[in-house]
């Protein structure tokens, strides 16, 4: 049978021998005994987590009080018996100045019997005093009084003014061996009253998670299944300030290396409250990472949405109605072209959600596998059967019609729509997605609201101040100067196609900010940078959205004129030539598209 741990603080080297020898008569407990002066018994009765490895703490006056005050196991006083003060007060007897006994008032009460019986009253007298100060054992000594009996704070006390001459009332033999069965038998009774809650701790440990219950002052008062270093308990109690306020949260931490996912709420229990912190070992820490499967917090966000993608002095609309939908747990499904920032917009959407607090589960739909579309329709560690959480789907058009189905299936039938926050992306042409499956699926099924994100090249007046914050940005970054634009630049950006949106556009301003030298960004750089992204530079994913566009014949004709011209550094006879027509025609359809017509320069031959 394994024994039980008692911890027992006492406040002398006499006293500790004499509880050691009193454990050999309780063998079912395993006593260590510390003095309580040391650095060990102050750490512990100032931070109380190391106590848990406990059952029950022996301990005298004022470190019983403390103990008991900070609530973390079962404090039991250490007697001090009738007996005791008689073996004190006989001692005393023999000394022949005045004599004066200090205690508590329950203490001096059953000193004033046992004098009384022992004979000794008039010899010795007593004060009761909750509390032992200076000015009480100095006006004491002041009134003659050379000898003094009491506990160790009384002992204590006198000592730091001077006086050395106590006699400490401490437990004897039989008050030691007293308290420890009293210690054995509370053990067993609250060993049977918890047996449901050892169930439940056992269940916790086979589901690797701890529990940890604080009062609402942020003292520890409960932890299950809690082998737990202090840093985790330290990384509960700092988020106590964040669940007051929020009523429920989750985050991820990382702690001595590891990754912990962190759940808390507030309890209500009668009046009281408290704080239960729900702890286990985030999915995202093992070594059996899922495919397609992230956490993002609100410290590793891209909050760069707005003036960065859109222009919010133009787009202000917009930014009301993506406010609007960020609240509560509406559904949002984002609808765009390759490039113009539908993770950028899920992420604002996230930190101004109500579930800002709570993580934010990225399911990366291009990006899963058997194994992971198995993890989330079938682990308990899956997202989907979480609650209160904010839960990303990239680019759902990726995800095969079977698992599609499913999906849409389960999110209709389970409460998670209602007590999550959802958001899905679509990539696709604005103009196709009402003819698109994917988000016919979304938002007649599953009410989800849209946003449409329109491609740069149908927004050219955001180029501009989207231009001059990017580089504003690059400024600080790099330690440059850069002004802005030379004349007409800016109208060769907002003529050029951008098929890759934002993320073309900001890569293209990226590379004219590097190779520029000079205050301005010269025209013939913007005219070579964008001819080269003509001729096939162009990223992967813009090559393949701009094969899969279906043009109009107007925008074909538009787009291939805009690529000669600008592919030509706006030279209109290369470009006729290029495209096989003459000038006349070209210019026709400069005039017709409202494509800017160059002024004269250098590059530019007539």
């Amino acid at each position: 049978m394994e024994m039980i741990r008692v911890l027992a603080m006492v406040p002398s080297e006499g006293m500790a021998e004499i509880m050691r020898t009193a454990s050999q008569s309780v063998p079912d407990l395993a006593v260590e005994v510390i003095l309580e002066g040391t650095e060990e018994a102050k750490q512990l009765v100032k931070y109380g987590e190391g106590l848990l490895r406990y059952a029950a703490v022996l301990a005298q006056r004022k470190t019983y009080e403390k103990l008991k005050e900070a609530g973390a196991v079962p404090v039991i006083e250490i007697p001090v018996s009738f007996y005791d003060l008689l073996s004190a007060a006989r001692l005393a007897a023999g000394y022949t100045g005045k004599k004066i006994l200090i205690a508590p008032p329950r203490l001096a009460e059953m000193a004033d019997s046992a004098l009384d019986l022992a004979g000794l009253s008039s010899e010795i007298e007593t004060v009761a005093a909750d509390t032992v100060t200076a000015g009480l054992v100095n006006g004491l000594k002041a009134q003659e009084y050379s000898m003094f009996l009491g506990d160790s704070e009384v002992n204590r006390v006198c000592r730091e003014n001077g006086i050395n001459s106590v006699i400490m009332l401490a437990s004897g033999f039989g008050s030691a061996v007293s308290c420890l069965w009293e210690a054995q038998n509370l053990i067993s009774c609250l060993e049977r009253s918890r047996l449901p809650v050892s169930v439940l701790e056992e269940y916790a440990g086979h589901l690797k998670k701890a529990y940890l219950l604080f009062d609402f002052s942020g003292t520890l008062r409960y932890a299950a299944n809690a082998e737990l270093e202090n840093r985790l308990v330290e990384a509960a109690a700092h988020l106590i300030p964040l669940v007051k306020q929020e009523k429920a949260i989750q985050k991820e931490k990382k702690i001595n290396e590891s990754l912990y996912l962190i759940k808390g709420s507030v309890v209500a229990l009668g009046k009281e409250h408290f704080l239960v912190f729900e702890v286990k070992k985030s999915l995202f820490d093992s070594k059996t990472n899922i495919p397609g499967v992230m956490i993002k917090n609100t410290e590793n966000l891209t909050k760069d949405f707005f003036n960065v993608f859109y222009d919010d002095t133009k787009n202000k609309d917009f930014r009301q109605k993506t406010d609007a939908y960020s609240g509560g747990s509406n559904t949002v499904v984002i609808i765009g072209e390759s490039g113009t920032g539908k993770s950028r917009l899920a992420d604002y959407i996230y930190a101004n959600s109500d579930f800002r607090n709570a993580p934010l589960y990225l399911v990366d739909c291009k990006r899963l596998g058997t194994r992971s579309l198995h993890f989330l329709f079938n682990s308990t560690d899956s997202p989907l059967y979480e609650q209160g959480i904010a839960l990303y789907f990239k680019e759902l058009n990726y995800l095969k019609e079977k698992y599609l189905n499913e999906l849409v299936a389960f999110l209709q039938q389970s409460p998670f729509v209602h007590k999550n926050k959802i958001i899905f992306s679509v990539t696709c042409r604005v103009s196709e997605s009402y003819n698109n499956k994917v988000c016919e699926f979304l938002t007649s099924r599953l009410s989800a609201f849209p946003l449409y994100l329109t491609p740069l090249r149908e927004r050219v007046g955001d180029i501009p101040n989207l231009a001059v914050l990017y580089i504003n940005e690059l400024n600080r970054e790099y330690g440059k100067k850069i002004i802005g634009f030379e004349p007409e630049a800016m109208n060769y950006l907002q003529s050029f196609r951008w098929d890759d949106n934002v993320k073309q556009f900001k890569r293209v301003l990226k590379e004219l900010f590097m190779i520029t030298g000079s205050l301005m960004i010269p025209v013939t750089d913007v005219i070579d940078v964008l001819s080269e992204e003509i001729s096939g530079k162009q990223s992967p994913s813009a090559a393949a959205e701009a094969s899969a566009q279906k043009c109009t014949l107007d925008e074909t004709v538009h787009n291939a004129v805009k690529d000669a011209m600008i592919a030509n550094g706006m030279n209109r006879t290369q470009a006729a030539n290029q495209l096989g027509i003459s000038r006349t025609t070209l210019w026709r359809l400069l005039k017709s598209g409202r494509l800017p017509v160059p002024s004269a320069h250098p590059k530019n031959v007539p």
